[in-house]
């Protein structure tokens, strides 16, 4: 070994020995608790007494801030198992952690839900918690396998099923008071059985925000959609209240030039969400014929993923001069004139680029800006990479002219090798946002969805 290593590790282990022994000494302990073996156990009950003497209040906050970001499965789990150690401390804990826990229920297979409808039907109480509900696909029953799932993938394009298994509709109805109801749908799955059925068993009074996703299983298939059919489950009785509809991953079959019949009732939703929702037809038409339904009360469009609007304004028509926030992924025709009371946008950096600031809301507040998947990549383009450049010059040079516009986030795709130059992107913007008097903020989502990382306080997302 080299004279110059060899002395870099001695010195190294001088250091960590030095900081160890002191370490060791103090956990020694005298003679008198020698003597007394039951020391330990009465300091253990004493933090026990001192964390359970701790207000309400605070203890919320401290439960609030173990609990994840709910978007990324992985920390979601993750922050239930943290949960579930903080029930354990003492009751007071027990009861608040509970309040969380079962306030949003995620089942990933119908074992899970087998379990938690043995629960729920022992103990009324924890039913009456749950305020968000997410059931699985068929999907959560699936070989692991890949060749056990080729083989059985000719039975499932053959086999379509009309209805949820009942478990999961029990699971369900014993959760009557649910606000949120997430529904995981495969491709082969026909929607309007299904969720009709559904509906007609169960009595869900407060139900406001309903998410129908259609999974897409080896990239084989997609689900299929007629715009007739999505209109009649969203006039069924049981969705009256419903302010909330967010659809994912679907083809909408709508006829060229046939209006929709308009049902009787409809519920006034406050937000709709459109994610990689396609059509057959002319591509903005399935889209506009939506919106005319619930154009008196529509205050968000959340048009993302795959999605693309050619014509905004045409598309929009009316709703354009009442919508509120807006999110458009994909913009074919770069004008955003119509959108008068717009405060809230969220586009694209490269369709952003291509308007003039004439071209923006005159009302824009808050602007999320998404970046490129090429973000930070060190292989195509040298730091701070192209579209981080681009994003500094728009950040400079064109919303300055802006004079309403207050704060700006910028929201990015990276892996996780790549979230440190991130940050120093985020510290760019940043110190520029301080100098021309806009509160910018960054958001990536790090190695497909894992976990995220922020940095500043973002805007209001309440309505995307």
């Amino acid at each position: 070994m080299p004279d110059g290593i060899l002395a870099s590790a001695r010195r190294s282990l001088y250091r960590t020995a030095g900081s160890v022994v002191p370490t060791l000494r103090s956990r020694q302990s005298p003679r008198a608790k020698d003597a007394n073996p039951s020391s330990s156990v009465d300091t253990s009950r004493q933090r026990q007494h001192e964390l359970a003497a701790l207000p309400v209040e605070l203890i919320q906050h401290i439960l609030a801030f173990v609990t994840c970001d709910a978007r990324s499965h992985t920390t979601f789990f993750a922050s239930r198992r943290t949960l579930t150690a903080c029930a354990l401390v003492c009751r007071t804990w027990y009861r608040c952690a509970l309040e969380i826990i079962y306030a949003d229920i995620r089942l990933v297979n119908l074992q899970s839900a087998l379990l938690l409808l043995r629960t729920l039907s022992e103990r009324a109480e924890l039913a009456a918690r749950v305020q968000s509900l997410h059931l699985p696909g068929a999907e959560g029953n699936a070989p692991r396998d890949p060749r056990e799932m080729l083989s059985k993938f000719g039975d499932d394009q053959t086999r379509s099923r009309r209805s949820l298994p009942s478990p999961l509709i029990r699971v369900v109805a014993l959760c009557h008071g649910i606000y949120s109801l997430h529904i995981n749908l495969a491709p082969t799955d026909a929607p309007v059985p299904i969720l009709s059925s559904l509906l007609d068993a169960l009595k869900l009074p407060r139900l406001q925000g309903l998410w129908i996703n259609f999974s897409q299983r080896l990239g084989f298939n997609i689900a299929t959609w007629s715009a007739e059919g999505l209109l009649l489950v969203l006039s069924h009785p049981a969705l009256s209240s419903l302010r909330t509809f967010s659809l994912t991953n679907v083809l909408i079959a709508y006829g060229n030039g046939v209006p929709l019949p308009r049902p009787k009732s409809l519920p006034r939703l406050r937000i709709l969400r459109l994610h990689s929702v396609k059509a057959f037809e002319a591509v903005d038409e399935p889209i506009q014929a939506l919106l005319q339904h619930f154009h008196p009360s529509l205050e968000s469009v959340i048009i993302s993923g795959h999605s693309k609007v050619y014509h905004p304004t045409r598309t929009f028509g009316a709703l354009a001069s009442t919508l509120r926030s807006l999110w458009i992924s994909h913009i074919g025709f770069s004008s955003l004139e119509g959108f008068a009371n717009v405060t809230h946008l969220r586009a694209g950096l490269i369709p952003l680029e291509m308007m003039a600031v004439s071209d923006l809301p005159p009302r824009l507040h808050a602007l999320v800006v998404e970046l490129p998947a090429v973000t930070l990549d060190p292989t195509l383009s040298p730091f701070p990479g192209a579209a981080t450049t681009g994003a500094m010059r728009y950040l400079l040079h064109v919303l300055p002219a802006h004079e309403e516009l207050r704060e700006v986030m910028f929201h990015g795709r990276v892996r996780a090798p790549q979230i440190k130059l991130f940050h120093m992107f985020a510290i760019l913007c940043a110190n520029a946002g301080e100098e021309l008097g806009l509160r910018v903020s960054t958001e990536a989502v790090v190695t497909g969805g894992v976990y995220y990382a922020r940095s500043g306080v973002g805007p209001d997302l309440s309505l995307m």
